[in-house]
């Protein structure tokens, strides 16, 4: 692995994103990403951890490059030390989740396919249900960005 990869751990529903970000002085791996309590994100923060803690089954994930240049290594440490010491916004799912923090320190952009596939997804069911219950096409509802 090379710094800055993103690294992504199956965790059931989602995946749980943190950002490689090498070795440390005993030379275990270590990660970045948003940590909180299970089931509960409201006080989670940025954090540095030993990869192997955060998890086991986890894979390489730079599928955002072939959309959004990768950063240097220089500007990804920058961003890596501006969150670890100004902190970072609330967690919050839709706006500022692990993925966006590890899309912002890769690819300079706050960016979350999980939740804008998880958004599709709500939008044509409800599309769905309204055509089933009221009749009509609902398809070309106008949709918005959260």
């Amino acid at each position: 692995m090379k710094y800055g990869d993103i690294i992504s751990f199956f965790r059931g529903m989602y995946e749980h994103k943190a950002v490689y970000t090498g070795k440390n002085d005993k030379g275990e791996d270590t990660v970045v990403h948003f940590s909180g309590e299970p089931k509960d994100k409201t006080n989670a923060t940025v954090r540095t951890d030993l990869l192997r803690d955060v998890g086991s089954n986890y894979t390489v994930d730079n599928k955002l490059d072939s959309k959004y240049p990768v950063r240097s290594e220089k500007e990804m440490k920058a961003t890596v030390d501006d969150l670890m010491k100004n902190g970072v916004k609330k967690y919050n799912l839709f706006t500022n989740n692990c993925e966006h923090l590890a899309s912002l320190i890769r690819n300079g952009k706050r960016i979350s396919p999980q939740v804008e596939q998880a958004q599709e997804d709500m939008q044509t069911y409800l599309a769905n249900e309204m055509e089933n219950t009221f009749g009509g096409d609902y398809s070309t509802v106008p949709k918005k960005k959260y």
